[in-house]
Parts: structure tokens; sequence; C-alpha cells
């Protein structure tokens, strides 16, 4: 999210952009990702919902997605590549999700879900349930974020209008704050599942060791992650969510924060891609040299030209990135950027 960019810029020109991921990525768990793929995209000028363009095929082999991004700009994209672990290959099991003016990605897998997926149906409004349209697990999380977001709105049960935006106040607030209440709902099924079935294993520690702190807007430490129990089978929560001008996204686990799947984060005033390689700028069109931000910065509302960039594994080797911290949202909006604990 931040100046306008061509979908290429994170799809295709990186060494280590969305079509290398798909068919390479580093992670141990999933290096094929060969299951379809999905973007995202907005464009304010012309509507507040956004597009969204999803296939079947490999994104390496796809020449449609190849051609529309080497043309196609916006201020802020959500690419996906899948590798099916619930729910068949089809287009409506492909992310990113969507729903009025918001989009919703999921990487990684709930464990259990066979059998606590009735839980989480029963977390579901009415209308979240009927926004449902294909079987993942992924998009089962996503009516229980927009059931627990509209809670925080004080939105009515009558029916709402799909092709019209949520109109909200501190909107990234919200956002975090329906995000975290989701991942702790699921973390709760999955806990509560263990303990009834006896399978829990005692012998693991409380869920709150996280090694590394982060900072929020205010510039004091928020502490650490998770604090529930770790459970025994792993669920990896990394969501992304955004309505096109605040954008949350968490990395998560249930179990012990090594097991957690990779995510970074970068800042800057742009993105610059030659060759294969990236480049975050640190510099305003007038030359003149930004500051690097940091978790703890407070946008003075000057900054309105900067980046944020939020990526399972870094776009090349030599590409400037952050870790973000098990068990943590990467919270970014108009005039705040902060990373903060889940618990």
């Amino acid at each position: 999210m931040g100046p306008s960019i061509t979908l290429s810029s994170v799809v295709s020109e990186p060494s280590h952009g969305l079509l290398a991921q798909s068919v390479k990525a580093h992670c141990p768990r999933a290096t094929l990702n060969a299951d379809g793929f999905g973007i995202a995209w907005y464009v304010p000028d012309v509507s507040p919902i956004p597009a969204i363009y999803k296939e079947i095929t490999p994104a390496w082999s796809n020449q449609n997605l190849k051609q529309i991004s080497r043309v196609t700009k916006s201020h802020c994209i959500l690419a996906h590549v899948r590798a099916a672990s619930t729910g068949a290959v089809t287009q409506t099991n492909c992310h990113p999700f969507s729903y009025r003016n918001l989009s919703f990605m999921h990487n990684g897998t709930i464990a259990y879900f066979a059998i606590i997926k009735r839980k989480m149906m029963a977390a579901v409004s009415q209308r979240s349930f009927d926004m449902i349209q294909g079987s993942t697990d992924s998009e089962l999380m996503f009516a229980m974020f927009i059931t627990n977001y509209e809670k925080l709105l004080g939105v009515s049960s009558k029916p709402s209008t799909p092709d019209l935006p949520y109109e909200a106040e501190d909107n990234t607030r919200l956002l975090a704050e329906a995000m975290k209440q989701t991942i702790l709902q699921v973390h709760h099924f999955v806990l509560d599942y263990e303990e009834e079935a006896g399978t829990s294993d005692p012998s693991l520690h409380a869920n709150d060791h996280v090694e590394a702190t982060a900072t929020g807007q205010d510039g004091e430490e928020d502490g650490d992650g998770a604090s529930l129990p770790v459970t025994k089978m792993v669920s990896r929560i990394n969501l992304c969510v955004t309505d096109g001008t605040s954008v949350i996204v968490s990395r998560y686990t249930t179990g012990t924060i090594d097991s957690a799947h990779t995510l970074y984060w970068s800042r800057g005033t742009r993105l610059e891609v030659s060759g294969k390689e990236c480049r975050v700028v640190h510099q305003n069109e007038q030359g003149q040299r930004a500051p690097r931000l940091t978790p703890e910065h407070v946008l003075d509302g000057k900054d309105n030209e900067s980046m944020v960039i939020v990526s399972s594994e870094p776009l090349d080797e030599k590409y400037e990135c952050s870790e973000v911290p098990p068990n943590h949202i990467v919270v970014s909006g108009p005039n705040h950027f902060s990373l903060q604990p889940v618990h």
C-alpha cells in the first residue's frame, strides 16, 4: 500500500515475487503453490469496491496474469498463490476473498477444521454466512471476521448492500480489533477441542514467551504475543485484510512460536524494481532524505506518500525488510503504523 505501482512490481518483476513463490517458496511446509492464485486491487477514482482476479491454474503459467499485471496500477494490492489444504481446487476457494470494500486472504491451515467447523459457523452471523461461496477454513474465518467487524461497527442485522462500502471512523483500529478477536476465537476452538478430546499436551507451556517485543504508536512496549496455551496440533493463521486505506496483517500460530509461518514488513516512500531487484526508497519526490520508519514511528500526516509492504517472504535476496514477531499484527493506516501483540 502506498504510491501506485503496477501489479507486476510484486507479481512478476522481482526475483522472488508472486510468480517465483508459486514455483519455489522458501517455506519448507509448502514449496509449491500450484492450486490457483488471486489478486485484489483498488482504484478509488472508479469505485471503492476492489477488483478481484482469480484462476485455478498455476500463477507461473498464466499469461493473462502477466499481461494484466504489466499494465494495471494500484495503490493497494493483495496477491496470493494457493497450495490447497482444505477445499477443492475451485475459483471460489482461491484467495483473496472480498465483501463490500474489504479484501481478505490467509496463509496457513486450521487444525481439526472438519471437527471445529461447526463451532466456527455458529460464531458467524446470518449475513456473513450468506456471503460464503466456497468451502475453505480461510473463507469461514473471513465470515467470522465480518461478523466481529460489523458488531464493532454497530451494523444492523438488515440485509446489506454488497456494492456499497462500509462507512466507519477510526477504521484502522476497528479492523485490527476484529482481526484479533477472530484469531483468538479460532485458537479457543482448537484448544477446547484438544481439551475435550484429551489430546492436549500438559508439557507444552503457555504461548506467551515470544522473544521479540513490539512497540505501539505511543512508543511503549506492547508486551509479548498470545497468552493462550499452545495446542498440540498447530494452526497457522497469517491473515491479511484491507479496505483500500488501512491494512492489517497477522503472523500467528496456536503452537510454539517456532512453528509460525514467516512474515516480513518494510516501509519507505516508494518501491523501485530494476531488473529482478527490489529497493525500498527512503527519499521523497523533492530528493530529500526521509527518516527510516520504525514500528514506533508516528506518522504526522505529511507522510502521505509513505508505503508499506508485507510479504510472506522477501521479494529478493537483497530486499530490505524486517521480520514480524510471531503472534503479532502489522497495523497500517492513515497516520498510523505499529506492530501489536495478539492477546
